[in-house]
């Protein structure tokens, strides 16, 4: 979004008026674009949704802007206008469904003893999954969760 200086000598001399110039300025987009598809996230942590009309074109989202969704979530992702080489920037407003709810990982009961984290195998999930019934699993054994409450 281009920002302009907005102190102006409300003088009606033209000469104290800046000039427009179209190739330095762009115009923003006040409505923003809200489009559905499927999240893809890089081991980064970086998430990516294609666009539907735009061949070839993704909407980038930034971990910070996933909003608790994960990889082959089926999202809703609002387009800010923001441009980052070829992609378009957004922002995850809503998971329609979950890709996945069901996930191998290694238990880490040494946190503490009302729960349990599981530090999931698949590179893309970002986040430890919190576990409060692991019985008498001991720590770093491998095991499989099934999420039933999200984020």
């Amino acid at each position: 979004m281009h920002k302009t200086n907005q102190r102006n000598s409300h003088s009606r001399n033209d000469e104290n008026k800046k000039k427009f110039h179209p190739k330095k300025h762009h115009k923003s987009h006040s409505k923003k674009e809200l489009i559905e598809g499927i999240l893809r996230t890089s081991a980064s942590g970086i998430g990516f949704v294609d666009h539907p009309t735009l061949k070839g074109i993704s909407i980038r989202i930034f971990n910070e802007d996933l909003n608790n969704a994960y990889n082959n979530d089926n999202v809703l992702v609002e387009i800010d206008g923001r441009k980052m080489r070829d992609d378009l920037i957004g922002k995850v407003k809503d998971i329609k469904e979950r890709g996945k709810t069901r996930y191998v990982g290694e238990l880490d009961t040494t946190v503490s003893g009302e729960f349990a984290y599981v530090i999931p195998d698949d590179n893309k999930l970002h986040k430890d999954i919190k576990v409060y019934e692991y019985d008498s699993v001991p720590n770093g054994h491998k095991v499989v969760v099934d999420i039933d409450q999200w984020p």
